[in-house]
């Protein structure tokens, strides 16, 4: 029951924008929700004068292409920064590998391999001091799944 003059328009925001424009914006009342003994309106969309009908969609639609711009330039910034510590922290690893493992250069080659795209050799070689042979290094062996 929409008064004579009057239009239901069911946007999203449109109350600040008809504040911000100066125009009389009512919230729509559609039900009523009953919860917990209580009784509470169900609002959807407002009411607004016909004439101002079209100056407020305009209005809604230049606000929601400005904030989808938003939304997208937010999430491309975001991208960007996730990148960014992505390889910071590959080029922190890379130079801690250097310093600290120079005895044992099979991580460096494997950071090598990650840059070339080759294979690292299977039997690379590594320092026989005392010191790199205190402890034994992490050999993993998995099932072979094509056997039967």
């Amino acid at each position: 029951m929409v008064p004579d003059g009057c239009v239901h328009l069911q946007l999203n925001g449109l109350v600040a924008i008809a504040r911000q424009l100066g125009i009389d914006c009512v919230p729509a009342v559609v039900g009523w929700n009953h919860c917990r003994g209580g009784t509470h309106p169900v609002l959807d969309g407002c009411v607004v004068l016909k004439k101002h009908e079209d100056e407020l969609r305009e209005a809604w639609s230049k606000q929601y292409e400005k904030k989808k711009l938003a939304a997208k330039l937010r999430r491309t910034q975001r991208a960007m920064k996730n990148w960014r510590r992505l390889v910071k922290g590959l080029l922190t690893l890379r130079k801690v590998r250097a310093r600290f493992a120079s005895k044992d250069h099979r991580l460096l080659l494997v950071d090598e391999k990650l840059e070339n795209d080759e294979k690292v050799e299977e039997n690379a070689t590594m320092a026989n001091d005392e010191e790199t042979l205190a402890w034994p290094p992490t050999v993993y062996s998995l099932p072979d799944v094509n056997s039967k």
